[in-house]
């Protein structure tokens, strides 16, 4: 009955970490969200209108390339997030 009690502690503090791990990251991309939005912003507030909506949306995918063009990094801490799930939910995530 100890071992099982243990074993059920550890999944917890396991889940914990992952979850703590998971918000972390949704902080993460919702800050990068806001800074695209915010780049996005820069590259359209110089023109006041736009002739067409075709032109709003090629001035969006011009800002959107630019952009992306400075997305390099890999997500952080991915290898022990992936580990968290392959241990969790062995029986749900393939590779």
């Amino acid at each position: 009955m100890c071992v099982y009690k243990k074993k059920k502690k550890i999944r917890e503090i396991r889940l914990n970490i992952l979850v703590n791990l998971l918000i972390i990251m949704c902080v993460e991309i919702f800050l990068k969200i806001e800074n695209m939005n915010g780049k996005i912003r820069k590259y359209t507030k110089n023109k006041l209108s736009f002739p067409s909506d075709d032109a709003v949306l090629k001035s969006v995918y011009l800002a959107l390339r630019e952009i992306s063009r400075k997305w390099t990094m890999p997500i952080r801490n991915w290898a022990i997030i992936l580990n968290q799930f392959l241990t969790l939910f062995e029986n749900r995530v393939q590779l």
